[in-house]
């Protein structure tokens, strides 16, 4: 007997057999078992399905991941054992084609699936369209290849100026000179070059009529409107000045000034004699901003302002005080001057100040007072002014004893002495009155070049600039301002 196995197994042992005696075979009847085939892995590939083993007739689909194709059969077949119907298949990685822009570059030249490459134009030229593209698929990139342009730069019209080259359009890297006509002089970089797409490496710089000589006057300022013919120039004198000459010039045809350069002199006070008193500091002149301080002798009291400062030319901020005889009490009835045994006085102090001793005394017998003379003191602290400044608290005229003040600067000055102060017992403070200096920056000169204002001393706030004669060039910042630390903004 033959046995044969149906499609889909083979046979195990004899495939005939015989009967060699009563119901005795030659050999045990063969097995049919089930065909089966071993997975195949495909590198970058995922099978469906994924099995142990497959079983004949099976079907395998192979599917590259992603940035990858396949190359060959996609789906194959268990046709036999461990037999399929085609090779595995290949998944290969996507690659774009490398596209080159004129005058770019590329950074990095990898052109694998996913990979970004990135396009910088050249010096002198600007990219458009997209920087940066990606390999999408194969030969397939997320944008169209970017485009370098040449930069350009506009002409610029300059006033009483000829250029050279003189273009429509100049190119990147280009360089133009400026030349002022007859009667001007050039202020600013003659030379400037094409440095981007409508971008000079410098401003454009400005022809000025050459007339009149600029006349800087120490400690002052002059307001120039121009130098043109029959223009005039008026000069003021910083505050603490006083002007010496004519304080307006015109420029003449001959290019010369019509008046002699002012000058501006420091403002003084003359000293104030007050009887019974001594001021400090004692001088023979004060200059403008000072202070001085007038102090009662022994036996006085101070009425009146006990601090006074030179705020112009021989003018204080306050008439001078005058020491009184201390007194400060009056004794009833008015105008009596004798007084007989047994008659009493009372005494009252007033208003501000405070009795120490007996208010009533009586004449004796032997021509002497029961009690000693009582003393009138001071139970507040008057106010005091801050010259440039403010008290807080503001507008208290008398301070109660053991109150304290503040004292603080206006913009620009800086505090010089206590800036706190207690009105102690007597009706005295517990330190002098501070003051306000003006805050100031050391002055600044630029050789080979004109200043905006020729000044010694320069305040908070106040900006000088520099312009550089011809033939030369500035380095650094033109222009820079007093800053509130004393120092510059600039260096």
């Amino acid at each position: 007997v033959r046995y044969t196995c149906i499609d889909g197994y083979r046979l195990v042992g004899q495939r005939d057999v015989r009967c060699v005696g009563e119901n005795t075979w030659s050999a045990d009847p063969p097995v049919c078992q089930r065909i089966k085939c071993a997975p195949r892995n495909v590198a970058n590939a995922r099978a469906s399905p994924n099995f142990g083993r497959y079983d004949f007739g099976s079907t395998v689909r192979y599917t590259c991941a992603d940035g990858y194709r396949l190359v060959g059969e996609r789906d194959v077949r268990c046709v036999g054992e461990n037999t399929w119907s085609a090779d595995p298949p290949v998944c290969e990685r996507i690659k774009c084609a490398p596209r080159n822009s004129l005058n770019a570059r590329e950074s990095p030249k990898r052109y694998d699936f996913g990979s970004t490459v990135r396009y910088t134009c050249i010096d002198g030229y600007r990219l458009v369209g997209e920087r940066d593209v990606r390999c999408v698929g194969e030969n397939t990139w997320s944008a169209d290849p970017p485009v370098c342009q040449r930069m350009k730069c506009a002409p610029r019209n300059i006033a009483n100026a000829r250029a050279s080259p003189n273009f429509g359009r100049h190119y990147f890297g280009s360089t133009v000179r400026y030349t002022c006509a007859g009667g001007y002089r050039l202020v600013g970089e003659r030379d400037v070059r094409c440095v981007g797409e409508n971008t000079w490496s410098a401003n454009p710089p400005v022809c000025e009529r050459m007339k009149c000589a600029p006349r800087n006057v120490a400690n002052g300022q002059r307001d120039v409107r121009c130098f043109g013919e029959n223009t005039c120039v008026t000069y003021e004198c910083f505050v603490g000045y006083l002007m010496v000459g004519s304080a307006l010039s015109t420029c003449r045809d001959d290019t010369t000034w019509s008046t002699p350069q002012p000058v501006c002199l420091r403002m003084k006070c003359a000293p104030r004699n007050v009887a019974n008193a001594r001021a400090l500091p004692n001088f023979g002149r004060y200059d403008f901003g000072s202070t001085v301080r007038y102090t009662c002798a022994d036996g006085y009291r101070l009425v009146g302002e006990r601090e006074a400062k030179c705020v112009e030319e021989n003018s204080w901020s306050a008439d001078p005080p005058v020491c009184e005889t201390v007194a400060n009490a009056r004794t009833p009835p008015e105008g009596q001057s004798v007084w007989y045994s047994g008659d009493s006085v009372t005494y009252e102090c007033f208003v501000g100040y405070l009795m120490v001793g007996s208010a009533l005394s009586t004449c004796r017998d032997d021509t002497t007072w029961s009690t000693h003379k009582p003393v009138c003191l001071k139970n507040h602290c008057s106010n005091r002014d801050l010259f440039n400044g403010e008290v807080v608290p503001a507008n208290v005229q008398m301070w109660a004893i053991g109150s304290n003040a503040s004292y603080f600067c206006d913009e620009g000055f800086r505090l010089e002495g206590h800036s706190v102060a207690s009105c102690e017992q007597g009706g005295v403070w517990s330190v002098d009155l501070p003051s306000c200096s003006a805050i100031t920056c050391s002055d600044r000169n630029v050789a080979n070049a004109v200043k905006s204002l020729n000044q010694v001393i320069w305040h908070v706030n106040d900006a000088v600039s520099f312009v550089c004669e011809e033939g030369y060039r500035l380095e650094g910042q033109a222009a820079s301002t007093c800053l509130e630390n004393g120092q510059w903004s600039a260096s």
